[in-house]
């Protein structure tokens, strides 16, 4: 094929204009949630039954959420320490689901460029 027949060819073809699309990532909701959960929970969990068996260890921790969580008196017992679980189990689950929901409103829909 001539160089001219190619020049030919390309202006046949309809001219479109280019479209950037922009990609926006969004956090999953439930995801997040879950994930909040189980890593609080299980830190409070963890605390909980360390301090069982060191009574000095992690006392500060579990008095802060003594001070936080309704219901839960401080280090004490395995009653305690599943209480404290639950409830830093819930509390992450509700941290992990605004942070996702106000990341995605602050991100935006994809805008076309």
């Amino acid at each position: 094929m001539s160089a001219g027949a190619i020049k030919a060819r390309e202006q046949e073809r309809p001219s479109r204009p280019l479209i950037k699309k922009e990609i926006v990532m969004s956090l999953n909701i439930k995801a997040l949630a879950m994930t909040g959960g189980v890593v609080w929970g299980g830190a409070f969990l963890f605390l909980g039954l360390a301090n069982l068996m060191v009574p000095s260890y992690g006392v500060l921790a579990l008095d802060l959420g003594a001070s936080i969580y309704p219901g839960y008196q401080g280090p004490g017992g395995l009653g305690s320490v599943i209480v404290v679980t639950l409830y830093a189990l819930i509390d992450g689950a509700v941290g992990g689901a605004i942070i996702a929901w106000l990341y995605n409103a602050f991100v935006g829909q994809p805008k076309a460029v």
